[in-house]
């Protein structure tokens, strides 16, 4: 095996995730022990991983008295990986020893993608599923596959990690700048929705200074 530069433990999926150097990715079943299931997933390394959860509306049963088709709401539960391609990939994990299957796979970043987190936010009205950064310094907010909501310049040097603050419409991002900084994810959604729709309005949250809650800097002290 080549190098492991990635790992998650996939709980909604009960399987281990690694991904490596080489851009593959190895499924393993940590219930039954089986052998890992490898993938190719990116033309570089695999730099990061994270679930994520979509809700879809299917028809349900038609109601008496009534032609309107009830929508029942489904959850699905998809892994995400990102890579030094630029490249994010979501996948379906099946059950048993089913390989996941590749679902969409799309430029996300000039350059490096360097980390990803789900990061749900539905407090305004609209809604987004994750985000991603990278070396271009850039976070994006994610409705779906290959579907951005808005983005900024968060870093003037790459961005290295992200969190999202427990459901809050936060994200906290951290950078080689030697800062972290907390911005208002929702506020940036909203923006670019009502930009969307008005042509008008700024989509980032780093257009107003209220926006970017807080900003630590440090030094590092490591040897």
């Amino acid at each position: 095996y080549s190098d492991v530069s990635a790992v998650l433990v996939a709980v909604g999926f009960r399987k281990l995730v690694t991904g490596h150097d080489d851009g593959s990715l190895r499924v393993w079943d940590v219930v039954s022990g089986d052998d890992a299931v490898a993938l190719s997933a990116h033309e570089n390394a695999v730099s990061c991983l994270c679930e994520i959860s979509t809700v879809s509306l299917r028809p349900g049963r038609v109601a008496r008295r009534s032609s309107r088709r009830d929508e029942t709401a489904s959850t699905d539960t998809l892994l995400l990986s990102g890579g030094f391609d630029g490249r994010l990939v979501t996948w379906r994990v099946r059950d048993g020893n089913e390989p996941p299957e590749r679902k969409r796979a799309w430029r996300a970043h000039d350059g490096e993608i360097l980390a990803v987190a789900p990061a749900e936010g539905k407090e305004n009205g609209v809604s987004f599923l994750f985000a991603s950064c990278g070396n271009d310094g850039m976070v994006k907010l994610w409705k779906g596959a290959d579907e951005a909501l808005c983005a900024w310049r968060a870093h003037g040097e790459p961005v290295t990690c992200l969190a999202s603050l427990g459901g809050g419409g936060k994200l906290v991002t951290g950078s080689e700048d030697g800062t972290a900084r907390v911005w208002d994810a929702d506020a940036a959604a909203a923006a670019a929705e009502g930009k969307k729709k008005f042509g008008s309005g700024d989509a980032s949250p780093a257009s107003d200074s209220g926006r970017v809650r807080r900003a630590y800097r440090w030094r590092s002290r490591h040897a």
